[in-house]
């Protein structure tokens, strides 16, 4: 089945991703083969021998000895609808899994593998699938393309009447759309965590490392949690020298909406509230709660963390 080249194991995870997913941009190649060189090396020679071929929009996708390939293999080619809003769809479904399915820390379980087969659909939802990261999952949503504020209205109704995720993840290019709209992303604070993240590569790169991220923010605290709870719940915490401290590299709406209603309800009346978080999110923050002390983490200090390097913060 080489037929004069060699097929890599690299090279059947990409083929193995087509066959799910249909198509991939070349740039989310990177995530399959590590380097841009090698990356680039393989994908021309996968061209060449038509295991692969390239689209419009710098995408690729099967080509024939590929689906010959994956059938000598047998692995399934899922065949999805090509009708444009659903190809439209399928690309930003193929993004996010790029990015979240070739690590081993994050993964991610598209729209159709949510649904039994033996189960009818009740009625239209608008996930485009579950994030995990490290076993927690996370219901995501995307907003994409010219969207309507019909469709937006219809994603947050979605959204207020999911009861199984406690942890919910909105892609958007305007977060501030939906933070000031009149039916803000907040719902029940109690149990839901909704994450509102710009659709940027960067912040594709902060979730890809995020508990990372997290856990390194809290070594290099040098004060003490009264009560610090890990991982992905919302964290709010009493520190031992009486601040209260939240961490979020990613924007939690529903935690920083409860934020704004404490401060309104005079509950942080001579407290010190601090927020650890992106430098890109800082000014956001601190447009909606004035009150707050917002802490912004540059690039820099973002990848001193991941490599496991100390920073200074002022805690």
């Amino acid at each position: 089945m080489g037929n004069n080249i060699r097929i890599t194991d690299r090279d059947i995870m990409l083929l193995e991703f087509l066959a799910e997913y249909k198509i991939m941009s070349l740039d989310n190649t990177r995530y399959v083969y590590g380097t841009v060189q090698y990356q680039e090396k393989r994908i021309v020679a996968l061209v060449k021998h038509d295991y692969i071929k390239r689209l419009k929009h710098r995408h690729i996708a099967l080509g024939i000895k590929g689906k010959q390939y994956l059938t000598f293999l047998e692995v399934d080619i899922k065949q999805h609808c090509r009708n444009s809003n659903n190809i439209e769809r399928l690309r930003i479904i193929s993004d996010v899994a790029s990015f979240a399915n070739f690590k081993e820390s994050i993964s991610f379980v598209p729209s159709w593998r949510l649904k039994s087969i033996d189960s009818p659909t009740t009625h239209s939802r608008r996930y485009i699938g579950v994030v995990n990261i490290e076993g927690t999952d996370i219901l995501t949503y995307s907003i994409y393309g010219n969207k309507t504020k019909r469709y937006i209205t219809s994603l947050h109704y979605d959204i207020k009447r999911e009861c199984d995720y406690e942890h919910i993840i909105v892609f958007t290019n305007d977060v501030k759309e939906l933070m000031y709209r009149k039916k803000k992303f907040s719902f029940d604070t109690t149990k839901k965590n909704v994450f509102l993240v710009d659709y940027t590569d960067y912040k594709k790169f902060i979730l890809r490392n995020y508990l990372t991220i997290k856990r390194a923010i809290a070594d290099n605290i040098r004060c003490k949690f009264v009560h610090y709870e890990s991982g992905l719940r919302k964290v709010g915490e009493l520190l031992d020298d009486g601040r209260f401290l939240n961490v979020m590299p990613l924007m939690e709406f529903e935690a920083i909406d409860t934020m704004k209603h404490y401060f309104s309800q005079g509950y942080y009346d001579n407290k010190s509230v601090n927020i650890i978080c992106l430098e890109e999110d800082k000014k956001i923050i601190q447009e909606y709660i004035p009150e707050v002390n917002c802490f912004g983490l540059n690039k820099q200090e973002i990848y001193s963390l991941i490599n496991g390097q100390k920073i200074e913060l002022p805690f």
